[in-house]
């Protein structure tokens, strides 16, 4: 139990954690991921027009990842990003394995 709590509620640490390059580089390629596969889906010219919105599972599930185990906040909103990120994980693996 205590494993779970501390997955929870540590803060981010080690090298990579404090590099402010890194945090935020990794931050705009995400954002700018999202906002290009959010383009494409919402494409109309698009001839693959079934599970248009498909795409969009995989960079909001690394957003949010990266979201809630790089960047420092208080304990309640760090248990709280860090359950929607793994849920949206589970709910990601969940997608990709049934369709």
């Amino acid at each position: 139990m205590k494993k779970l709590i501390a997955i929870f509620t540590e803060k981010p640490k080690g090298l990579i954690a404090e590099n402010k390059i890194y945090k935020f580089g990794f931050l705009t390629i995400l954002v700018s991921f999202l906002f290009w596969t959010l383009s494409i889906s919402l494409d109309s010219s698009n001839p693959y027009r079934y599970g248009n919105y498909d795409i969009l599972i995989v960079p909001i599930m690394l957003l949010l990842n990266h979201i809630s185990f790089s960047f420092k906040f208080s304990t309640t909103h760090t248990v709280i990003l860090r359950m929607l990120a793994i849920s949206w994980l589970v709910f990601g693996a969940i997608w990709f394995f049934i369709t």
